[in-house]
């Protein structure tokens, strides 16, 4: 609930804020000092006042030990098909156009080559760490349909081509996360198959649950496969689920000798894994999962897929992090994309009960490719992804990028969230370059037919005959203005630089300095102890420019001065004030003190 206005005197103690949305470890904490009209003057504000509602990293108490490169990790999410086309000779026949509008079958070309050459644009960009959506052999372009667990897809070129990924990523710097998907498989996986033609004389019948066979399928008026003889993830018959507490199941996935969490670690040298819903699996599943994969490799990531609060996966028994949907995704795309709430709802709604360093295990996503686009949300403003960048890359925990954000992709719910890379867009990128294969199609081999049955909505081999080799009605999905991608682009390897090169932003605690509701602005602290260089960010979430005060008190005394990271501008501190004129609107400033001053 909000602060009552009437408290608010100056020089009285800061009031304690209370937030149903947070838990005790912040409910504890004093809040941050609010004013609606506007900041309380800082001479009167106190360092005693400012009690961080995060603490800075390895202070905290409990959680998991996460490894220490996540927390200097700033992860770029790949969707593989999508990204880059590095080798035509693996499209199969009916591949989209590079820039043709997804659709829930179609495959576009991207491949793991394209990735690999790729990586000089990435670490252009500055981020240093990669996660890539399943690679694994399936029918689908998405992947989370797996047939083999020990493949790398041939379309995306196969185990040798990722090997290849691997090493090039790893000598830029780049850490390389997959996404795991062990509660289900797909209904062609040689498995379930043999169940389909054996029921339960098959080996492996056990692995699923099976209410009756001969299976049957049907579709539903989506043309959606159903059937009601299996369980299945969420009733899509191509995803059955596999009965987790199986030996065998457990056996082939976590503790055998050649376990799929532990053969990609040992024998391709991963450094984490995603694990794809994984609140739908019971947590001794994910204790033995932990203890196999930190005995591969005691520094490799495992962060969960999960959209609610995850405090029970991140005691230290089980995760180090989470997909951060609850506590950061889902609150800044309603303050900066449809700007519904206040700042103040914003600080409360980021609130959360997650113990010690998992707060900075956590992947903080403004987007995925099971949401729409954040300039979607955002009524195709890519001025509010600027304010929200700026908050992302300066927060605490590891900051994600959605494949082509930093370009201003747009595009609604799944498939359209799914784009592809609009390599033209990058300045200096040839427009025939790796990736950018308009009017280009495959020329492999067909691949071979699935025994049963087809997926939703694929094109028939007539249909695509008749159209060129292309899949019918194939049309272009639109892309951002080459100038936007151009603003976009500086602004995030700016913010990438300066988080990389600020230890303050990767490891420091969060205070909460000043809100502004009527303004639609706010300011925040990081700081280390020990550490002098501390930062103060300032926020504009408004339309409109605003002259910004900060009340920093006696955290830096007049004359102090501050380095924006962003413009180059010097601001000085002035009767206990830092002032920030002339914001604009939905912006920021990443002051950064000034050594050997204040």
């Amino acid at each position: 609930m909000a602060v009552d206005s009437a408290s608010k005197v100056a020089g009285s103690p800061t009031p304690t804020l209370r937030l149903p949305t947070q838990r005790s470890a912040l409910a504890a904490a004093a809040a941050p000092t609010v004013d609606e009209k506007g900041p309380v003057a800082a001479a009167k504000l106190g360092a005693e006042a400012i009690v961080p509602l995060i603490a800075a990293a390895g202070s905290g108490p409990g959680g998991p030990t996460i490894p220490e490169w996540v927390k200097d990790a700033v992860f770029y999410q790949i969707f593989p098909d999508r990204f880059a086309n590095g080798d035509v000779g693996n499209d199969p026949n009916g591949t989209m156009p590079w820039g043709a509008a997804p659709t829930n079958d179609s495959i576009s070309g991207g491949d793991v080559n394209g990735i690999t050459q790729k990586l000089g644009y990435l670490t252009k960009l500055g981020v240093n760490a990669l996660y890539m959506n399943p690679i694994f052999t399936s029918p689908s372009n998405h992947g989370y349909d797996i047939t083999d667990y020990e493949h790398v897809n041939p379309r995306l070129g196969g185990n040798d081509a990722f090997k290849q990924l691997i090493d090039g990523a790893h000598k830029n710097g780049v850490k390389v996360m997959l996404d795991g998907v062990l509660n289900h498989t797909s209904h062609q996986h040689p498995w379930f198959t043999d169940v389909r033609q054996n029921g339960p004389k098959s080996q492996f019948f056990d692995r699923f649950t099976v209410n009756q066979w001969p299976i049957h399928y049907e579709r539903d008026a989506d043309g959606i496969l159903r059937s009601p003889d299996y369980k299945s993830w969420w009733g899509y018959a191509s995803l059955p689920v596999l009965t987790n507490d199986n030996p065998k199941v457990r056996d082939y996935f976590l503790t055998g000798k050649d376990a799929i969490v532990k053969k990609w670690i040992t024998d391709y040298k991963i450094d984490g894994w995603r694990m794809d819903v994984a609140d739908e699996l019971p947590a001794d599943y994910w204790k033995t999962a932990r203890t196999a994969i930190k005995q591969a490799d005691p520094n490799a990531y495992l962060v969960a897929e999960n959209w609610h609060d995850a405090s029970s996966m991140v005691q230290g028994d089980q995760f180090d992090g989470a997909m951060n949907y609850q506590y950061f995704q889902q609150p800044a795309n309603e303050f900066f994309a449809k700007k519904t709430l206040s700042p103040d709802d914003f600080i409360k709604r980021l609130g959360n009960n997650y113990p010690g360093d998992a707060k900075f295990g956590m992947l903080n996503i403004l987007d995925s490719h099971d949401t729409p686009r954040f300039i979607e949300e955002a009524g195709g403003d890519w001025y509010r992804l600027r304010a929200a960048a700026i908050f992302q890359m300066t927060y605490v925990g590891a900051p994600v990028v959605y494949y082509g954000d930093e370009l201003g992709v747009a595009g609604g719910k799944d498939p359209d969230s799914r784009r592809t890379f609009p390599w033209q867009n990058v300045p200096g990128t040839n427009k025939h370059d790796a990736g950018d294969r308009t009017g280009l199609i495959g020329n492999a081999t067909v691949p071979a037919a699935p025994a049963t049955p087809p997926a939703a909505g694929a094109a028939t081999g007539a249909a695509v005959a008749a159209n060129n080799g292309l899949p019918p009605a194939a049309t272009m999905a639109p892309i951002p203005d080459p100038k936007v991608s151009a603003q976009l682009f500086d602004l995030y390897s700016k913010l990438i630089s300066t988080r990389k090169k600020e230890d303050v932003l990767r490891r420091g605690d969060f205070s909460v300095l000043m809100t502004h509701n009527d303004s639609k602005t706010l300011a925040y602290r990081r700081a280390l102890p020990g550490n002098a260089r501390d930062a103060t960010d300032a926020l504009n979430n408004d339309t409109v420019s605003h002259d910004v005060t900060v009340p920093v008190g006696s955290l830096a005394a007049d004359g102090t001065a501050f380095l924006d990271a962003l413009s180059g501008t010097r601001f000085l501190v002035k009767d206990g004030n830092l002032t920030v004129p002339g914001l604009n609107g939905n912006f920021g400033a990443v002051l950064m003190r000034e050594s050997g001053n204040g």
